[in-house]
């Protein structure tokens, strides 16, 4: 049931050209029955048609349809009423043009659980019904404007809906297809409310329940209709017992004179002429001559004009079952994609325009993002020299010579910095290490250097995080963090030409200063950091004027022959044989080491290094090394905690000395960013703004091709298609449309900028790593995302006959 209160609707409302096309229009309509709506155009019928039908806003009053109250229009709320109650027949067809009269009226099926067979079943019901069932596979552009509205009406009403509105209907079809619609529409209104909108007063008199008035958008008129015979007003075909007749025989010819009763026909005057079978006429009269024929549309039929009764309408067969409605209807991805094209297709000349703004905008923005990214992200690898779990402790104002001073300052070094629950102390290593050559004799004794990294002791290094090798076993093995062979690699020479990837550095001999002490790369890690992975003794003994000593445990998995496992007291040494005698050392001897250190007993030259000591022993050298440099490093998981807990426990000794603590991995970033970066503000905001420029203009052109498209739009939105798939179609447009310029824009400027990176003599260092171009192409995809969805989401969320206006 169908009630209307006080309906009111103006057309610029409050300007000069207000125009009031509805006013205080109260109705009220049944379940079933066929109304018709009468009315000179302009009056205001198919206006009412459309707020009924919730296809059109209102200025005032309400309408209530099946319980639910309407007092406006409301995107969410009109459209499910419209898509749960109502069928259209529209005057100017709607349908979609480019596609068959089979997916035209199909269209209206997907909101409803069917079968692929069930649809087509209803499908080809309605379409033989109407006449136009050969037709189905035909696109509908093909079709003429009277088998377009025959598909307007199928679509209409192949999901029988509750309530059918019709526009005229009947306005561009032959008298006999008028008859077979309008004898659908009858028979259905048995069982559903139909409304139409017509100006021929006699289809309305002979098929109407109840006729209804509109003048200047109020009614007039509402009365019951009492149906009479209705005679056909076909006046194509000739019907021979409406005229009188006459014989005209002779010996060769018999002719029939049919004319109105109170029409006197004039002479006839012809030539026949018989000639090789066949009969010439020549018309001599000053009347047309016209054959009557299928193919001039004129019939004489020796019969009365037909007419159709009630029991004739009742007699019409017409069944087609109702449907229960499914709450989601969305267009497969064939259909978007099909649609997409369609929208591509549309653009004409416009589409080599956005695919030149697209481009431009692709380069714009990469441009602008490789500049950006190279201002505020830095490639830590080619910058940081420190590992950055390493604190340095600088201990200042200190005086060596006091005597006070060295007993708080060994205390401080071996009773709290050598507390491994906060950090692991390392010696302030400075020096660089050599990989020697390789395979070729004659230049075997070249190797390259091993600089600006950090030696940290290889209990620091994780297991899992080696990527080829092993864990150092021996005193004088090491492993390479794979950042450091990055960076040998980075320029060619002739020693690493010798190596090719990471796990052939695995064998590698490395040395120091001293040349004839080697050591050994027995694996490659992936710790991320500037890193050599070592003893701590192989950190001791590499700085300049320092002891080359290994504890014990060290000497016994040298398994040097002769000897069995050493085990050395706190205050015992082992000592190289050869340097033992060139210094005249004896065993029981003290050695000239900082501290009481006896001499337990040699051992031979060539494992590279001078003394053997206990562990503690090597750790109480350690830190006298540190003490004698003031320095050290700290290598924890938690620098702001350890700087908390050096910075507590050195409070007691601030008036003989004073730890700094400083964090050199960041201090080289902080160092890098003031030195180095290249911010320009101003290069930034002009790119950025051609670069939003062009997004909006894109932004125009989008919405401008969505009006264009707004009958499709109206069609797919009145038969409760979702929102979701009609903007779908346009984000797969302007995707297919970036895939084949944004994309290949970005990748070949990120190329050109990566290319130009690797230039030295260009010395422009351009930073642009993959994650940022796909960050860029991924933000570009989404923001064209948006810019679709904006336009079209606006327009759909006008009422169809607004958007018709559009």
């Amino acid at each position: 049931m169908i009630r209307i209160n006080n309906l009111d609707k103006y057309y610029n409302k409050g300007k000069k050209s207000e125009q009031c096309a509805l006013n205080d229009v109260n109705l009220e309509f049944g379940n079933t029955g066929l109304v018709c709506i009468l009315g000179e155009s302009g009056s205001g019928k198919t206006t009412l048609l459309n707020a009924i039908g919730g296809l059109d806003d209102f200025s005032g009053g309400s309408i209530e349809i099946n319980g639910t109250k309407l007092t406006g229009y409301s995107p969410k709320l009109t459209d499910a009423i419209r898509n749960e109650h109502f069928g259209y027949i529209f005057q100017n067809y709607y349908i979609l043009k480019d596609y068959t009269v089979g997916y035209n009226v199909k269209l209206a099926l997907n909101r409803y659980d069917l079968t692929e067979e069930e649809k087509n079943e209803r499908v080809d019901y309605i379409l033989d019904m109407l006449g136009i069932l050969k037709y189905k596979k035909k696109v509908v552009s093909k079709l003429s404007g009277g088998q377009q509205q025959r598909v307007s009406i199928a679509r209409a009403l192949v999901k029988a809906p509750n309530i059918i509105l019709a526009d005229e209907p009947t306005g561009n079809l032959d008298e006999e297809n008028t008859l077979k619609t309008m004898m659908i529409l009858k028979n259905i209104s048995k069982e559903c409310l139909v409304i139409v909108v017509t100006h021929e007063k006699r289809i309305a008199k002979f098929f109407a329940d109840r006729i209804i008035q509109v003048s200047d958008g109020k009614i007039v008129s509402d009365k019951v209709n009492n149906a009479t015979a209705y005679e056909r007003g076909d006046d194509s075909n000739i019907y021979l017992k409406e005229y009188e007749q006459e014989i005209i025989d002779d010996k060769y010819a018999e002719f029939k004179l049919y004319h109105k009763k109170d029409d006197i026909p004039e002479k006839i005057r012809l030539n026949f002429v018989f000639k090789d079978g066949k009969l010439y006429i020549q018309n001599l009269s000053e009347n047309d001559l016209v054959i009557a024929n299928a193919e001039n549309g004129v019939q004489i039929l020796d019969e009365e004009r037909p007419s159709l009764d009630a029991q004739d309408v009742d007699n019409f067969e017409y069944n087609l079952s109702r449907l229960d409605e499914k709450k989601n209807a969305g267009l497969p991805f064939r259909e978007i994609w099909h649609m997409a094209m369609a929208n591509i297709a549309a653009l004409g000349k416009k589409q080599r325009f956005m695919v030149i703004i697209l481009l431009v905008s692709a380069i714009l923005l990469s441009i602008t993002t490789a500049k950006y990214v190279n201002d505020k992200v830095i490639d830590e690898a080619a910058i940081v020299t420190a590992d950055s779990h390493c604190l340095k402790v600088n201990i200042e104002n200190t005086d060596i010579f006091n005597e006070d001073e060295h007993m708080d300052m060994h205390e401080f070094i071996n009773k709290y910095l050598n507390n491994k629950k906060y950090g692991d102390i390392i010696c302030q290593n400075t020096s660089g290490m050599y990989i020697e050559g390789r395979t070729f004799t004659q230049i075997k004794s070249q190797d390259i250097s091993l600089s600006d990294f950090s030696y940290i002791p290889y209990e620091h290094l994780d297991k899992n995080k080696l990527l080829y090798g092993r864990m150092p076993e021996k005193r004088n093995e090491v492993v390479l963090d794979k950042q450091l062979i990055d960076k040998v690699t980075e320029y060619t020479s002739a020693v690493s030409l010798m190596y090719d990837g990471y796990e052939s550095y695995v064998g590698a001999k490395l040395h120091g200063s001293d040349a004839t002490v080697k050591y050994k790369v027995v694996g490659i890690s992936d710790m991320g950091e500037p890193s050599v992975y070592c003893s701590p003794n192989v950190i001791l003994s590499l700085m300049e004027n320092t002891t080359l000593v290994e504890s014990d445990e060290e000497f016994n998995r040298e398994n040097v022959k002769g000897y069995k496992k050493v085990k050395l007291k706190d205050n015992e040494v082992l000592i190289r044989k050869g340097f033992a005698d060139s210094e005249g050392y004896k065993i029981g001897d003290q050695a000239n080491l900082d501290g009481d250190y006896v001499i337990k007993g040699t051992f031979p030259d060539g494992l590279g290094v001078d003394y053997v000591m206990s562990d503690k022993g090597c750790k109480m050298l350690m830190c006298e090394q540190i003490y004698m440099d003031s320095a050290c490093y700290s290598y924890t998981d938690n620098i702001p905690e350890t700087k908390k807990y050096y910075k507590k426990i050195s409070s007691k000794y601030l008036e003989k000395f004073e730890p700094v603590m400083t964090v050199p991995h960041d201090d080289q970033i902080k160092e890098y960013l003031e030195q180095y970066s290249t911010v320009s503000v101003s290069g930034n905001v002009i790119m950025i703004a051609a670069a939003v420029i062009s997004l909006i203009m894109i932004y125009f052109m989008i919405k401008s091709n969505a009006m264009l498209r707004s009958e499709e739009l109206t069609v797919y939105k009145m038969f409760g298609i979702s929102n979701k798939s009609i903007i779908s179609a346009f984000i797969l447009e302007i995707y297919a449309m970036a895939s084949v310029t944004t994309l290949p824009a970005v990748l070949v400027t990120a190329g050109i900028i990566k290319l130009i990176s690797f230039a030295p003599s260009l010395n422009v260092g351009v930073i642009f790593p993959w994650w940022a171009v796909v960050g860029l192409l991924l933000c570009n995809y989404l923001v064209y995302a948006i810019i679709c969805i904006l336009p079209v989401k606006s327009i759909l969320a006008k009422p169809p006959a607004a958007l018709d206006l559009k």
